[in-house]
C-alpha cells in the first residue's frame, strides 16, 4: 500500500489506529483498532456522519471495539506494532474499493467498506449487528458524497459543501422560521 495514495484522513486513522496498539502494548494492528479510531473524535471525515446517518450508535460502537481491544494479548517491551493478516487484508479490500469508485485516492470511507466487508472480525460484526448493510452504506455514502471522486488529498472539503455554507430558507420557513 503506498501511503501517498491515502488521503490526509485515512493516514490518519492509521496512525492514530497504530498509536493506540501502542499505548495498549498490542504487537500487531488489528481492524479493530482502525474501527475504534474512525469512530472517535481524533479522526474527521465521513464515517461519523455516515454512521450517525445509518443511526449507529457510534460511541456505543466505540465502547464494544475498547473492550475487544482490552482483550488482546500484550507484549511488553517492543515498541513495533506490525499489520496483522487481517489489517493487510482489510487495506487491500479497501484498495479494491478505491478503484470500484474510480478514486484516485483511498480514504475513510473506504476503509469503513473494507471494515463491514471483515466478518470473522469483531469490528465487522459489530456493524452488521447494528444494522450496517452494504446497500445502505453506499446509499448514505451517496448522500454525503453525491457524486464527488476523491481526487485530493482532502475530498472532505468537498462533500456536503451545500449544506455546510449554505441555508435552507425553504426548510426554514416550512418551520416558521
Amino acid at each position: 500500500m503506498q501511503m501517498d495514495k491515502l488521503t490526509t484522513n485515512a493516514r490518519k486513522a492509521l496512525a492514530y489506529a497504530i498509536e493506540t496498539a501502542r499505548a495498549r502494548h498490542h504487537q500487531q494492528l488489528e481492524p479493530e483498532h482502525l474501527l475504534f479510531e474512525l469512530a472517535g473524535d481524533r479522526v474527521e471525515g465521513i464515517v461519523k456522519p455516515i454512521l450517525k446517518k445509518l443511526e449507529v450508535p457510534v460511541e456505543a460502537l466505540r465502547k464494544e471495539m475498547d473492550g475487544v481491544l482490552a482483550k488482546l494479548p500484550q507484549v511488553h517491551g517492543a515498541d513495533d506494532v506490525l499489520t496483522s493478516k487481517r489489517t493487510g487484508e482489510l487495506l487491500s479490500a479497501a484498495d479494491k474499493a478505491r478503484g470500484g469508485f474510480n478514486d484516485e485516492y483511498l480514504s475513510t470511507e473506504h476503509l469503513l467498506l473494507a471494515l463491514l466487508e471483515d466478518s470473522r472480525g469483531a469490528a465487522g460484526r459489530a456493524l452488521a449487528e447494528r444494522g450496517v448493510r452494504r446497500e445502505l452504506l453506499l446509499a448514505a455514502l451517496r448522500d454525503v458524497r453525491g457524486s464527488e471522486r476523491v481526487t485530493t488529498e482532502d475530498p472532505e472539503a468537498t462533500y456536503e459543501a451545500l449544506s455546510k455554507y449554505t441555508r435552507d430558507v425553504t426548510a426554514e420557513a416550512r418551520k416558521g422560521k
